[in-house]
């Protein structure tokens, strides 16, 4: 089973690494403005955006040039796929996994930064998943395993990032 985790972490990175990315570009002055305020409020920005599929990308290439160490994780074969296709797709889905659940949250009256319970915790390997769905075949076992064991670890993430004073709140 462990293996198996291991596979879905691995798959993942380029789109974990994009739902993180905007908050590491926080202090770039680039395109930042929001994507759309009516829609998905003013902290969703191109700049968010932009470095979060850039983000991706570059993981994937990361991850192809590692290719022959972690060959036993693999999922994919990052010989045979079109790397910049694949990050971008990762990244990009993740935050449109993210723009969807702001959206959402916008229409519920949540306010930025307050909870979503669950799909704060899922809407990045939700959106991924749908759009790498368009790219590669997944099998539905590996949907739920990836939503089950990356929604648990992105929880678990969050409530340590909190307790070392990173995080503002838990998500």
């Amino acid at each position: 089973m462990m293996i198996y985790i291991y596979k879905i972490i691995w798959i993942f990175l380029p789109s974990a690494f994009a739902n993180m990315a905007p908050l590491f570009s926080l202090k770039i002055n680039f395109l930042n403005f929001p994507i759309t305020k009516n829609l998905f409020g003013e902290n969703k920005t191109w700049r968010g955006l932009f470095f979060g599929i850039m983000s991706g990308i570059l993981v994937a290439f990361l991850q192809k040039t590692l290719s022959a160490l972690f060959y036993k994780i693999e999922i994919i074969n990052y010989k045979e796929i079109n790397i910049l296709v694949f990050g971008f797709l990762m990244g990009f889905g993740a935050l449109m996994g993210d723009l969807l659940e702001s959206f959402i949250k916008r229409r519920l009256k949540i306010f930025p930064g307050k909870s979503l319970p669950i799909f704060d915790q899922i809407d990045w390997i939700i959106g991924s998943l749908i759009i790498l769905s368009f790219y590669i075949k997944i099998q539905i076992k590996f949907v739920l395993y990836s939503i089950l064991i990356l929604g648990i670890l992105h929880f678990l993430i969050n409530t340590l990032s909190y307790n070392l004073k990173i995080r503002k709140t838990v998500l």
